[in-house]
C-alpha cells in the first residue's frame, strides 16, 4: 500500500508563489518565487536583525539585572552583619555574667570587680483545677472550659491593680478564658498544663524582681474566690472579743469557763461544765497591707461532761474550721496542751502561718531581686538583663558567686575596651563588601574597548550611575561628627585606580585609633552626639534632622527671665521633664527644615551653654539606604530609581521588540503578496507577447509559402 503523505495546506503568499512559478516556466522563463523573496529579505531582514539584536541585549540586561540584584542583597545583608558586630571587646572572667556591647554610638570604656549574691526570679503559682472547680468536672478538657464563676478578679502586681470582669456576655467565663485575661496584662503570663494524671494546672509567673509579686483577690462572697491567691499578714496575734455563754438549759447555769489570749496562747480556764451550752467569742486580727482586718466568730458546743481540757480540743478544732473557711485569712494549726483534770490550766496554741488560705493555690517560687556588688557598691536589679549599668553595654547575669555565711568568697572581673585590632577587622570586612559589589558593576558595565568583550550591562545609564552613586558615597565627606567634615582618608584609606578602596596605611589606622577610639563612629555608628557633657542630643527617630553641626545656646533663668534656647539660631520649645532637666526642640514646624525634630536636653540649668548639637549618619547606614532604595519595588510616583524601575523598563523594551518582530512578519506577508501580484501580471503580459510572436511567426511562415 503506497504511503500517504500529508501537506499542510499552502498560505496564500506561499500559493501566490507557487502560481507564480508554474506561470513563469511558459512566460519568462525566470524563477520569480526567488525574486520575491529577495526582494522581500532586501526591504526587512536589515530591520529585522536590529530587532532581534535589541531584543537579545536586552534579555541579556534583565538576567544581569537579576544578578545586580542578588549583590545588592548580598552588600546589604553582610553590611548589617557588620554593622552588629563592635570593634569593642568586652570581657568576663567567669561564665556567670556575660558582657556585650548593644549601642556602639554610646559605650565608653570600663573596668570592675563583681559578685553576684542572688539571681533575679519571677513569682510562679500553681492552681489545681481540681480543686479550685470543687472536683466537680471530670476530664482535663472539662477543667479548661467549663464555667469558672462571674465577677471581678482583681491582679495586683507590686501597686498596680487590674480588674478582670469574668462573665458569660464576655464568652470569658472558663480557665481559658482566664488564662486569655490574664495574657493580656502586662508583666503576667498564664498557661495551663496537664500534669499528666489528667489534671490541669493554671501556671501564672510574674517577671522578674521582688516589686512584680502578682496576688489575685476578690469579694469573699465572689464566685471567683476559689482563684484568691492574697496572703493575709497579721500585724498583731489573735484577740478576744464578745465571749458568751448560753446554757441549754436555763435552769442551770453553766460552769464557769474563761478563755484568754496572750501572745499566741490561747488558755481556757474552770472546771467542769456543770451544765450544757454553747461557748462563742470572736477571734480578732489586725490588717496589713492591702488586706482588712479579720475576725473569725467561734462557737463550741459545751456538753455537762466536759472538762476544761476537752473544751481546749472543741476550741482548737473550731479555730481550725472557722479559719480554713474564712476566705483571706492565714491558716492556724491549734495545738492542746493541758492536764486531763486539776493542775495547770488547758491551753490552745494558735500558730500563724504565711499560707494562703485557698488550698488550690501554691506559691512554687517567690519574686527576687538581682543582687550583686560592683567594685564593693551594692546594686540591686529587678532583672538578670541589665542595660543600664554601663552606657552601650548589656550585661546578663547567669549565676552567682561563692559565699559564705552571706560573706563572697570570690569575685572575678568585667570591662570593655576599643582595641585597634578588633576595629581594623571590622573595618576591612566593611570596605571588603563595598569593593566587591563595585567590581562587579565596573566588569558589567565595562566597554569592551580595544577588543576586549563588553560586560552584559554595557551602555546602561542606570547601572553606570548606580556605580556613580557608590563611588561618591566612599569617597564624599561625612557631615555630622565635628566640627569639620569626616573623610576616609583620615583612616589610611584610598581609592585606587579601578575605583576600589583600600587601606594602604595601617600605621594611619592605628594612630587614629590610638588618638580617639570613637574615630570609627563616622563609619559605623548614627548618633547624635555634642562636644559637651552639659548637654545630650536626640530628635525624631522617624524624621530625623539633616546631618550637620548646629549652634545650640543656652541662657539660663535670671532676673524673673525664664530659661531659653536657641539651636541653629531658631528658637525652641521648652517641656520639663520628670527629673527636672529642660528638653528645648527645634520650633520650625517644617520638616524640610535642616534642624526640624531635633532636641536638646540640659540638666545644669545654673549656667549659660554655648556649644554644638550635631546629628550624623554614618557610612555603613548611608550604604544599607541606598541598597533598601535599590531593592524597593518598581513605583511610577517617586524619583527613586530602583532595580525593579530598570527590570521593568527593560520587560517593556522585549515587549516593544517582540511587537516589532511581529508587525516585520505581517510586512514580509504584504510584500510577498504584493510582488506575487505584480510579476503574476507581468508573466500574463509576457506570455500574451509570446503568443502574439507566435501568431506572427505563423503568418509570416504562411505568406512565405505563398510566394513560393
Amino acid at each position: 500500500m503506497a504511503e500517504s503523505i500529508t501537506q499542510a495546506a499552502p498560505t496564500k503568499s506561499n500559493l501566490g508563489q507557487t502560481i507564480l512559478s508554474s506561470v513563469s516556466q511558459s512566460g519568462s522563463g525566470l524563477d520569480l518565487g526567488s525574486v520575491v523573496t529577495a526582494l522581500v529579505d532586501a526591504e526587512t531582514v536589515p530591520e529585522r536583525l536590529i530587532a532581534e539584536r535589541a531584543k537579545s541585549k536586552t534579555e541579556t540586561s534583565v538576567s544581569a539585572y537579576g544578578i545586580l540584584k542578588g549583590k545588592v542583597s548580598d552588600l546589604k545583608t553582610n553590611l548589617e552583619s557588620v554593622g552588629s558586630t563592635t570593634s569593642r571587646t568586652p570581657f568576663s572572667d567567669s561564665s556567670k555574667v556575660f558582657v556585650s556591647v548593644n549601642n556602639e554610638a554610646i559605650a565608653k570604656d570600663f573596668s570592675a570587680d563583681v559578685t553576684i549574691s542572688q539571681l533575679a526570679q519571677s513569682q510562679v503559682q500553681s492552681f489545681d483545677l481540681d480543686t479550685v472547680l470543687s472536683g466537680s468536672f471530670t476530664g482535663s478538657h472539662a477543667q479548661a472550659t467549663n464555667a469558672i464563676g462571674v465577677g471581678t478578679l482583681a491582679v495586683v502586681i507590686g501597686t498596680t491593680t487590674t480588674n478582670i470582669e469574668i462573665s458569660t456576655t464576655k464568652n470569658n467565663n472558663s480557665v481559658e478564658g482566664l488564662v486569655t485575661e490574664l495574657n493580656k496584662i502586662s508583666g503576667v503570663g498564664a498557661e495551663v498544663i496537664d500534669t499528666g494524671s489528667g489534671v490541669l494546672k493554671l501556671i501564672v509567673k510574674s517577671e522578674t524582681g521582688a516589686a512584680n509579686t502578682i496576688k489575685f483577690s476578690t469579694a469573699a462572697t465572689n464566685s471567683l474566690s476559689n482563684f484568691r491567691s492574697d496572703v493575709f499578714e497579721a500585724t498583731t496575734l489573735p484577740t478576744i472579743s464578745g465571749l458568751t455563754s448560753t446554757p441549754a438549759d436555763s435552769s442551770t447555769t453553766m460552769g464557769t469557763f474563761g478563755v484568754s489570749v496572750n501572745s499566741n496562747v490561747l488558755t481556757v480556764t474552770g472546771d467542769t461544765a456543770g451544765a450544757a451550752g454553747t461557748l462563742s467569742f470572736n477571734l480578732a486580727s489586725t490588717g496589713k497591707g492591702d488586706n482588712s482586718a479579720q475576725t473569725l466568730t467561734i462557737s463550741v458546743d459545751v456538753l455537762s461532761s466536759d472538762t476544761r481540757v476537752n473544751l481546749a480540743g472543741k476550741i482548737a478544732a473550731a479555730i481550725d474550721a472557722a479559719s480554713a473557711a474564712h476566705a483571706n485569712v492565714t491558716t492556724t494549726t491549734a495545738t492542746v496542751a493541758g492536764a486531763l483534770s486539776g493542775g495547770a490550766n488547758s491551753t490552745v496554741t494558735i500558730t500563724p502561718t504565711e499560707v494562703n488560705n485557698n488550698n488550690a493555690v501554691e506559691e512554687k517560687r517567690l519574686a527576687k531581686d538581682a543582687l550583686l556588688t560592683i567594685d564593693g557598691v551594692a546594686v540591686t536589679r529587678a532583672s538578670n538583663v541589665i542595660n543600664d549599668l554601663y552606657t552601650g553595654h548589656q550585661m546578663i547575669l547567669t549565676g552567682t558567686t561563692a559565699h559564705t555565711n552571706g560573706v563572697p568568697t570570690e569575685s572575678f572581673a568585667i570591662g570593655s575596651s576599643n582595641t585597634t585590632s578588633s576595629a581594623k577587622v571590622r573595618f576591612e570586612d566593611f570596605i571588603a563588601n563595598i569593593n566587591s559589589l563595585k567590581s562587579h558593576l565596573k566588569d558589567s558595565t565595562t566597554k569592551g574597548l580595544l577588543g576586549a568583550d563588553a560586560g552584559d550591562l554595557a551602555g546602561d545609564t542606570a547601572a553606570e550611575g548606580i556605580l556613580r552613586r557608590l563611588n561618591n558615597l566612599s569617597t564624599s565627606p561625612i557631615k555630622g561628627y565635628g566640627d569639620n567634615d569626616f573623610y576616609l582618608a583620615e583612616l589610611g584609606v584610598r581609592t585606587k585606580l579601578d575605583g576600589t578602596l583600600e587601606l594602604y596605611d595601617t600605621a594611619a589606622f592605628d594612630a587614629a585609633i590610638a588618638a580617639n577610639p570613637n574615630i570609627l563612629d563616622p563609619i559605623f555608628s548614627t548618633k547624635y552626639s555634642s562636644p559637651s557633657s552639659a548637654i545630650s542630643v536626640s530628635g525624631f527617630s522617624f524624621d530625623p534632622p539633616d546631618v550637620g553641626s548646629y549652634a545650640f545656646e543656652f541662657t539660663a533663668a535670671a532676673g524673673g527671665a525664664a530659661a531659653s534656647a536657641t539651636i541653629n539660631g531658631v528658637s525652641t520649645t521648652v517641656s520639663t521633664l520628670s527629673n527636672g532637666s529642660l528638653k528645648f526642640q527645634s520650633a520650625v514646624a517644617d520638616s524640610t527644615f535642616a534642624t526640624y525634630g531635633m532636641q536638646v536636653t540640659v540638666s545644669d540649668l545654673s549656667a549659660d551653654i554655648s556649644t554644638k548639637a550635631r546629628y550624623g549618619i554614618s557610612l555603613l547606614d548611608q550604604l544599607k539606604n541606598y541598597a533598601t532604595e535599590l531593592l524597593g519595588s518598581a513605583s511610577e510616583t517617586d524619583n527613586k530609581l530602583t532595580l525593579a524601575d530598570r527590570e521593568f523598563q527593560l520587560k517593556a523594551d522585549i515587549t516593544d521588540a517582540d511587537d516589532t518582530l511581529a508587525a516585520l512578519e505581517e510586512k514580509v506577508t504584504e510584500l510577498t503578496d504584493r510582488y506575487n501580484a505584480q510579476f503574476g501580471a507581468m508573466e500574463v503580459a509576457v506570455n500574451s507577447f509570446k503568443k502574439t510572436g507566435e501568431y506572427m511567426d505563423t503568418m509570416q511562415e504562411a505568406w512565405s509559402n505563398q510566394r513560393n
